[in-house]
């Protein structure tokens, strides 16, 4: 590389990095603002996905929670006919 393309590249590279501040105070500026939007094209139907994984989850555990609350030893020692498990 000839010492004028170099020179040149260390510029554009110093210049670059100048701007770079700027451009994101710019940036957060118009976030700031409300202006900056973001579209995620498949983040609706993955936002279905995990609130779907998250009721199968919550069902399991509930009925797993009601089946563990009705055994007879639970519901004997609800009723005071069997002393508690320990």
């Amino acid at each position: 590389m000839s010492p004028a393309k170099l020179k040149t590249a260390v510029r554009e590279m110093a210049m670059s990095a100048i701007a770079l501040p700027d451009l994101a105070n710019r940036m957060m500026e118009r976030a700031n603002r409300g202006e900056i939007q973001l579209q995620i094209p498949s983040l609706p139907e993955s936002a279905l996905l995990l609130y779907a994984a998250l009721h199968q989850v919550l069902f399991a555990f509930l009925a797993t929670a009601r089946q563990r609350s009705h055994t007879p030893s639970t519901v004997a020692e609800n009723r005071g006919l069997r002393p508690p498990r320990g």
